[in-house]
């Protein structure tokens, strides 16, 4: 049984999440920076993803739990391999994790991230564009490149709510 549910959020889609996982599991939600410390359950972590890290796991999971752990990130596919995720944040094979879309705001990002998403963001577009007819999904994630802004094709949380239940 799951006690909490804690996030850190870059733009406000871990923000959603947490929201949107705390009204279906029915437990607290809380900021990495207002979460109570506590040893006595497990907990869902919800962290934003820079470079293939997700944001704050490296402390949280020191502090607390981890027996979920959501990843979000502009081009993160739900559903998708975990492998990559699991090793660049050393995760432990009993944890579980998610990969969910989330989306981009440019404006909100902290300056150095809005720099290198400039940056970046051009070589989204290009590669995108080079496919041709693409999914949905990568829509979406053409939007958010081309214009620094939007939101995920689905705020997707079945999957997660199954497995916590």
């Amino acid at each position: 049984m799951y006690s909490k549910i804690i996030f850190n959020s870059c733009t406000g889609s871990g923000k959603e999440y947490a929201r949107l996982l705390s009204n279906a599991l029915n437990i607290p939600a809380y900021s990495l920076e207002d979460a109570p410390k506590s040893d006595d359950n497990d907990i869902i972590y919800i962290g934003w993803l820079m470079a293939g890290k997700v944001m704050g796991y490296s402390k949280v999971k020191d502090k607390y739990n981890v027996r979920a752990l959501v990843a979000v990130g502009m081009s993160t596919q739900p559903g998708s391999d975990t492998t990559e995720l699991r090793k660049n944040n050393n995760v432990p094979d009993g944890t579980k994790v998610f990969p969910v879309q989330g989306g981009f705001h440019m404006s909100k990002l902290p300056f150095i991230f809005r720099m290198m998403m400039k940056v970046k963001n051009p070589d989204i577009v290009k590669k995108l564009e080079a496919k041709g007819e693409l999914d949905d999904f990568s829509k979406a994630i053409l939007k958010m490149a081309k214009t620094g802004d939007g939101e995920p094709l689905a705020w997707t949380i079945d999957e997660i709510v199954a497995a916590c239940k």
